[in-house]
């Protein structure tokens, strides 16, 4: 999960009863077999499933003359669920008010509680269509405590595009489970509509430099007063 190295976990030939040159770690857990007397058809197992199980699996037929690997489409996500997690508070996503910078809007979509690291998908839609990927950034899957991860996703668009008033959405998506928030777009959009967000920074800032200016004034008032001292003793 989170990874794109694939690991081959074995080869089926159509002389092979069983899968060959098995993945070392889980050579007494794999088996394979021809489903069909054309051989055109093979099943695969996995058994005795464990936590580290999860993952994206992919099948491929490999023509050794043409020196070529055909991929079946789609593929197969597994998750190997933890007993301990049933219990867990649900996880929830959250999209927050937009954020304005120049000409451009920035949607940023929270997801935390999830129970797995993986597979968590985030999926932007537009007016119920989905964005291309490559108009948002997610950022890497973090844990946050036992059968809770969190990610977070950015959105950015073009005000004249936000103006338009099209609605926009972000749906998270784990196990079955889609959770979505939406916010819609307007045609008036002020700077200020950050949802504090600039005036928490702004305050920061104002704390550190009120915290640095009474630092140096303390330090200020330490220097005169040992100079006052060593004039004293001095008797000047």
């Amino acid at each position: 999960p989170g990874e794109t190295e694939l690991t081959v976990l074995g080869y089926f030939s159509s002389f092979d009863t069983d899968l060959q040159e098995k993945y070392k770690d889980w050579q007494n857990r794999l088996k394979a077999k021809w489903e069909d007397e054309n051989k055109k058809e093979m099943s695969f197992e996995l058994l005795r499933l464990q936590a580290n199980d999860t993952g994206f699996y992919l099948c491929a037929a490999y023509r050794e003359t043409a020196e070529e690997a055909h991929f079946a489409p789609g593929g197969t996500k597994l998750l190997v669920t933890d007993p301990k997690c049933d219990n867990q508070p649900s996880p929830r996503v959250v999209l927050l008010s937009p954020l304005c910078h120049k000409k451009r809007i920035t949607l940023v979509c929270l997801a935390e509680g999830f129970h797995y690291k993986w597979p968590l998908d985030v999926i932007w839609e537009r007016n119920g269509q989905n964005i291309s990927r490559l108009s948002s950034a997610t950022e890497s899957i973090k844990k946050q405590g036992e059968c809770n991860f969190a990610t977070a996703s950015r959105l950015s668009i073009l005000a004249e595009e936000w103006q338009k008033g099209h609605n926009y959405s972000c749906h998270v998506k784990q196990t079955g489970q889609v959770l979505s928030d939406s916010v819609e777009g307007s045609p008036v959009h002020k700077t200020e509509s950050t949802s504090g967000i600039s005036e928490i920074q702004l305050s920061l800032y104002a704390g550190q430099f009120i915290f640095l200016l009474l630092g140096a004034k303390s330090l200020a008032y330490s220097v005169i007063l040992g100079i006052y001292k060593i004039y004293r003793k001095k008797g000047l």
